[in-house]
């Protein structure tokens, strides 16, 4: 008796094989997808802890932290600019050319590289593609500016302030105000609440337009563009951000001077005493105010937020 050794699938075992693959690859998708989206918050927190470690070097060298900028024109560049050289970017940062416009063609190394520490892996991949302010109006034509999600943390309305957000130097009061402030230098001793407790740098809030509505005292039916070049200064709205308007209401909220990750509910912060917490939108805006203010006085704990 001759035995068939060749025979193969019917089409029916065939459509079975096929369809258990299709739901185990469904079943590993998601969990594929919650560990990359583990990755990119722990990748995200490890950016906060190295920016808050650069602000104490440059704390220590400078002895107070960076300004978000020392003038509000084409020529300056932000306090993330700044701390390049405690972030291994000493070439970047000596390639500058403080002479020339931030979008001057000479200063492509410094103001057109991407430095990956800057940017939250939750939102984009490091790019190079934002315009450069033009004095908080439209944005100029000239592209491929570094982009970078985080702001400083001034704490107080920008309507306290002198012009373009700028805290005058009489003016400065540690009750209203945060840590990275334009034009005046924060030092760590007036930051008198605790460095536990006292929030220096977190997620910036873009809204999805890329335009938005600006802060408190400014015209309300004026867009601007929220999104520029990251190492340039020309706006106080893309280098630092309030807590006075809370946290972003829903994912269309178009303002363009809130804290405010891309994801969920929760956004990411680091402290002055090195740890990175993500705080919930819906927590009491007191404490988030008590935690963006330097020297209020008021009394909070970690069970507050």
């Amino acid at each position: 008796m001759r035995i068939d050794t060749n025979r193969g699938f019917t089409l029916v075992e065939l459509l079975v094989v096929i369809a258990i693959i299709a739901i185990l690859i469904a079943l590993l998708l998601p969990a594929v997808q919650a560990a990359r989206d583990a990755a990119r918050r722990t990748q995200n927190s490890n950016n906060l802890k190295q920016i808050e470690l650069a602000l104490q070097s440059y704390e220590d060298i400078w002895g107070a932290y960076p300004v978000l900028r020392f003038e509000g024109n084409a020529y300056s560049v932000s306090w993330s600019f700044r701390l390049l050289p405690y972030l291994e970017q000493q070439a970047m940062f000596d390639s500058h050319n403080h002479r020339r416009p931030a979008y001057d063609p000479v200063n492509s190394p410094s103001m057109r590289s991407p430095v990956s520490v800057f940017v939250n892996p939750m939102r984009r991949v490091p790019v190079a593609d934002r315009p450069f302010d033009n004095n908080g109006g439209k944005p100029l034509v000239r592209t491929g500016g570094a982009a970078g999600d985080y702001a400083g943390n001034r704490g107080a309305p920008i309507s306290q302030g002198g012009g373009q957000g700028v805290p005058p130097w009489s003016k400065f009061d540690p009750t209203i105000h945060g840590p990275l402030l334009d034009r005046i230098p924060v030092r760590m001793v007036a930051v008198s609440d605790g460095t536990s407790l006292t929030f220096a740098v977190g997620d910036r809030w873009i809204p999805l337009s890329g335009h938005g509505t600006k802060g408190s005292g400014e015209s309300q039916d004026t867009t601007f563009y929220s999104d520029t070049a990251f190492f340039a200064a020309d706006s106080p709205y893309l280098i630092g951000r309030g807590i006075e308007g809370g946290f972003p209401v829903g994912q269309l909220d178009p303002s363009g001077d809130k804290f405010g990750a891309p994801y969920g509910s929760l956004t990411a912060f680091t402290f002055f005493d090195g740890h990175v917490t993500w705080l919930s939108h819906s927590m009491s805006l007191t404490v988030y105010q008590s935690l963006s203010i330097i020297g209020d006085g008021h009394t909070i704990s970690a069970n507050d937020f």
